[in-house]
């Protein structure tokens, strides 16, 4: 081998490992910060779900959802729904919407139609477009 093409391929693998190195490099997304607030509260939500100890009974019942940002500050002003599944096939769901009691605990009131397993979905949405869910099993009994 020639040194010239030793040389050519010394460079190509330079290049090669430079390309692999901006390829693998990922932006942080931008955040817009607000007066008293760094940016990593606007990278995520948190959500606790609390009043699920026990089985609940038949009929009405309340979620309390707590909403926090990333730097566990409550967040005010959210969209907080739930769907209920019942864990066999077959069942309508049920749904509800939170209200806001406290800065970033809301009350979701559900309306369990049978005992059994149930499958809640919270979604939130904060005011600024950050989105979460969570999933929690209840048990609910006749």
């Amino acid at each position: 081998m020639t040194i010239w093409a030793l040389l050519t391929l010394v460079l190509a693998s330079c290049q090669l490992a430079a390309q692999s190195d901006l390829q693998n490099t990922t932006a942080a997304p931008a955040l817009t910060a607000r007066p008293n607030e760094t940016p990593a509260h606007d990278t995520y939500l948190s959500i606790e779900v609390t009043g699920i100890a026990g089985a609940l009974p038949v009929g009405e019942s309340a979620l309390q959802v707590t909403v926090r940002d990333g730097a566990g500050l409550a967040v005010v002003g959210a969209a907080v729904q739930a769907r209920g599944d019942m864990t066999h096939p077959g069942m309508a769901p049920i749904f509800g919407v939170g209200v806001e009691n406290e800065p970033g605990i809301y009350d979701v009131p559900l309306n369990f139609n049978m005992g059994g397993d149930w499958i809640i979905t919270i979604d939130v949405t904060s005011a600024n477009g950050l989105t979460a869910n969570q999933q929690v099993s209840v048990q609910v009994q006749a």
